[in-house]
């Protein structure tokens, strides 16, 4: 997966992003004998509110996303594209635990839940709950590293069949800025 994003900072504590995921699809039953990655494009619209509180910041993301799958056709990649909406919302809570070399250290928790739309979804409206509890350490402005356990609950196209996921997740995040101005880190 690759991600890109131009963030806009709207006002105090609100941004607006706009961004592009490149997402390669691996079959998401860890039994399938079929490794074929599809590949599925994700432009999308969010916006970010922050609200510090000393050693705890909470925040909210809204994600509005188009999905775009690669078609397939006897287990082979074929021309086109099928698509659908989806929306996402992520509630988080950071708790700066400590700092090093002046920069935080800090231990997060989320709890995001995504909804799909669109007239190809019959039975799986709500896709998926990813729960994330992890830390997190700001090495500079411009770079994050974070690391934790994910639980990832997602509703399969039959709409009564769950995959339940336990994946440990590290993360390297590198901001550009563009603008000039230094940006602040939220702690």
């Amino acid at each position: 997966m690759a991600r890109a994003q131009a963030r806009y900072a709207l006002g105090r504590n609100w941004e607006a992003e706009l961004g592009f995921t490149y997402f390669l699809q691996s079959p998401n039953d860890p039994k399938a004998t079929e490794r074929l990655a599809v590949p599925e494009l994700r432009p999308h619209i969010q916006l970010s509110y922050a609200q510090p509180l000393g050693r705890v910041s909470i925040s909210h993301r809204y994600r509005a996303e188009k999905r775009f799958f690669r078609n397939t056709s006897n287990g082979e990649l074929a021309p086109g594209y099928n698509t659908n909406y989806r929306f996402r919302y992520k509630l988080g809570v950071a708790y700066r635990l400590t700092y090093l070399n002046d920069r935080p250290l800090k231990l997060e928790v989320s709890d995001e839940i995504h909804l799909n739309t669109g007239d190809k979804i019959l039975y799986n409206h709500f896709d998926q709950n990813r729960i994330y509890a992890g830390v997190s350490y700001a090495a500079s402005d411009k770079l994050e590293v974070s690391a934790g356990y994910l639980n990832w609950y997602q509703q399969r196209d039959a709409g009564n069949q769950f995959y339940n996921r336990h994946i440990v997740q590290l993360a390297i995040s590198h901001n550009i800025d563009l603008s000039g101005k230094r940006r602040e880190v939220v702690e």
